[in-house]
């Protein structure tokens, strides 16, 4: 039985490509405030261990592995199309390997979304509904908009 740990990347996009995406997503949202983009990277591990989990961060330019259990979504999230294996985490899961990650099954990336209106307050689901054919392509990825609910 493997075990899934989640940690939380650095951001996706650089200022310059953050308003360009805010441009284009509030023609569909008024008051669109902000959009936040973060890498969540999943490891499928075979076993948990303080040496597997150094190595992941040192690989992944993590800074610290101890508040791995402590980080939370808020927004949405995108990962590769659901039942599939995406590219990135064949060459990723083969890469931890080489360097001696031999506990890791399986590695994957997804992008949390956060979008925000004036004053904080997230967009709707019906928004985020709108907005979805923007934040990802639906080919090759889905968007989880709720806990449990897929998209």
């Amino acid at each position: 039985m493997s075990e899934i740990i989640k940690i939380k990347g650095k951001s996706v996009f650089s200022d310059f490509q953050i308003e360009k995406l805010i441009y284009k997503v509030g023609a569909l949202v008024p008051n669109l405030h902000s959009i936040e983009a973060f890498y969540w990277h999943f490891f499928s591990l075979k076993k948990v261990t303080t040496g597997t989990l150094g190595l992941i961060c040192q690989l992944f330019g993590y800074s610290n592995f101890k508040n791995i259990n402590d980080q939370s979504l808020e927004g949405i999230l995108v990962v590769p199309r659901l039942g599939t294996i995406s590219p990135w985490s064949s060459k990723a899961t083969e890469i931890a390997n080489v360097c001696g990650l031999a506990d890791v099954n399986r590695i994957e990336r997804g992008v949390e979304y956060i979008l925000r209106k004036n004053g904080g307050t997230p967009i709707t689901q019906d928004e985020l509904k709108h907005v979805s054919p923007l934040l990802h392509d639906r080919m090759t990825e889905t968007i989880l908009l709720e806990k449990g609910r897929y998209k």
